[in-house]
């Protein structure tokens, strides 16, 4: 058979081609035919199902389902029709050629019945009619989210948070092979600790105006879907210190959480773990050191989560010789000082890797400074694990490019009585 037709999806999805020849020559015609049967027909339908976040919903919280329908057959599937176990999907049938694919997104609010399950198990299905052949393409995938249950008696176990410090992306090959692989490291090797997050507590890219740093990170926080959260701060490069410009950094959305959880777009934001009684808030460089709004609006949420220990996550809080930053005086002054449930400070801006700790009428409060972002020292990453039941936690810094465990009391220590 001429390749054409073999490679002629038409030709594929008909049973058999009939192909005639006639000749005429003078007085004389004559014809005949020939018959071409086609490949077997083998319909075949796959389906890819995720859910973000993956994990620590609440009541309220919204979950988006993405659904990949690839034709991983060899000839077309028609009237494929979605089935979801959560709800009643509005997408019209359709069809699909041969490596064809076709992705739908919707969202699903989270009940009061889901977080007492303690997770939301949701499946679809999928199924289509072939235009050739006897049997229906038919799959069906699932994707299963845990929830967090407020005031559950059962202890939870140990989890961890990914910290990156800053990233500072600046166009060079470099730097963006380094954010890579600290993306890459966080997927493969997140399970191992059981992380539930990443935080960057650091500067993302080097000029708040560099789009094609902007959107190399994107991409990454793309491929978390699904899988561990990413939560950032804006750092001083990311606004253009002088004129404060968060245009950028809020318009890329990198800290995917609800709105009602954000101040100004993700200038301030707050996300709790309620099976640990935690609250993380993120506060970015030079919110607006003339304006309480944000400030209000911190130590508001604080009072709303009034049993929770509280973890900031700010730009800049502390320099490398452990002396409190502008903003680290203010955040001090008027959030750290003033709330009792305050006992840990991540932050970034300053290069190096430094912990104090500092009493405030007997309560202790951690403060611990990661930023290896210097061009000898790209692509670290660590690891905090978190035991709330002995009220410690374990850090450890790690090369994401060899996936090994730096040695030193700076880099790998544990903070005891730290909630």
């Amino acid at each position: 058979m001429n390749d054409v037709l073999k490679n002629n999806i038409d030709y594929v999805n008909a049973t058999k081609i009939d192909n005639t020849a006639i000749a005429t020559g003078g007085d004389v015609t004559a014809s005949d035919d020939a018959t071409f049967t086609t490949v077997d027909a083998e319909p075949e339908l796959t389906v890819e199902k995720t859910a973000d976040p993956a994990s620590g919903i609440k009541v309220g919280d919204e979950i988006t389902y993405t659904i990949v329908v690839t034709n991983s057959g060899n000839v077309t599937v028609k009237e494929i029709k979605l089935e979801d176990t959560l709800v009643t999907l509005s997408e019209a049938a359709f069809y699909l050629a041969p490596a064809g694919t076709k992705t739908i997104t919707y969202t699903y609010t989270v009940t009061q019945a889901d977080v007492n399950a303690g997770q939301v198990v949701n499946v679809v299905k999928v199924n289509a009619t072939a235009v050739r052949g006897d049997d229906p393409a038919e799959s069906q995938a699932s994707a299963t989210v845990k929830t967090i249950v407020p005031g559950s008696k059962t202890e939870p176990g140990p989890f961890s948070l990914i910290l990156f410090g800053d990233l500072l992306l600046n166009g060079s090959e470099e730097r963006t092979d380094a954010m890579v692989k600290m993306f890459d490291w966080a997927n493969e090797h997140g399970g191992e600790f059981s992380a539930i997050g990443i935080m960057q507590s650091g500067g993302t890219v080097e000029r708040f105006d560099d789009e094609d740093s902007w959107k190399a990170v994107s991409d990454k926080v793309n491929e978390l879907k699904g899988k561990s959260p990413y939560m950032t701060v804006a750092g001083e490069s990311d606004i253009s210190a002088d004129t404060a410009n968060y245009e950028a950094f809020t318009s890329h959305n990198l800290t995917k959480l609800p709105a009602s959880q954000m101040f100004e777009n993700g200038k301030v934001w707050y996300q709790t773990l309620d099976s640990y009684n935690m609250l993380f808030i993120g506060i970015g460089y030079d919110v607006n050191e003339d304006s309480t709004e944000w400030i209000d609006y911190v130590n508001n949420v604080i009072s709303k989560y009034h049993n929770f220990s509280v973890v900031l996550v700010v730009n800049s809080y502390m320099t490398a010789d452990k002396q409190l930053t502008r903003m680290g005086e203010i955040v001090e002054k008027n959030i750290v000082a003033k709330n009792s449930k305050v006992r840990l400070v991540l932050c970034g801006a300053e290069t190096g890797a430094e912990r104090m700790t500092k009493s405030y009428d007997g309560r202790e409060v951690n403060v611990l400074l990661f930023s290896l972002a210097g061009n000898d020292q790209l692509g670290f990453v660590r690891t905090l694990t978190i035991d709330s039941e002995k009220k410690k936690i374990e850090i450890k810094t790690i090369n994401a490019a060899t996936n090994e465990t730096l040695a030193g009391d700076q880099n790998t220590f544990t903070l005891s009585n730290a909630f």
